[in-house]
């Protein structure tokens, strides 16, 4: 009876889990603390659902700043990049957040963007 107990105490516990790390996938946003990220991305075990929602709001944030950037005349970068170059800026993203833990996710990805364009010596319009 006792082990059956402990099966029930487990299982909800698991069910908590996983309603949890839903939840904080779903919270991913222009407002989340570079704390939260570190969370998420650091030590095993991951989060499968947790990272990717970190990847992709980053991946996402890369392309709306890279298409605003194209609309100014600026060039872009990443339709020039392949999606391995492309994933390393998410992990570039990661390391700032944890060397930014008050920054909010979309600071660190801008700064990012900033420091890949700065790199690239991409910061004037193209010329005519």
């Amino acid at each position: 009876m006792a082990n059956r107990g402990c099966m029930f105490v487990g299982l909800m516990f698991a069910a908590s889990a996983a309603a949890l790390g839903t939840a904080m996938a779903e919270m991913i946003g222009d407002h989340t603390r570079c704390i939260t990220v570190s969370a998420i991305m650091g030590p095993p075990p991951f989060s499968k659902r947790e990272v990717q929602a970190v990847a992709n709001y980053v991946e996402n944030e890369l392309w709306l700043i890279d298409q605003t950037h194209a609309a100014n005349g600026v060039p872009a970068i990443l339709s020039r990049m392949s999606d391995h170059g492309r994933s390393h800026i998410v992990f570039a993203v990661a390391q700032r957040c944890r060397e930014h833990p008050e920054e909010t996710l979309l600071a660190s990805t801008n700064a990012v963007y900033d420091g890949l364009k700065e790199q690239l010596r991409i910061d004037q319009p193209e010329a005519e």
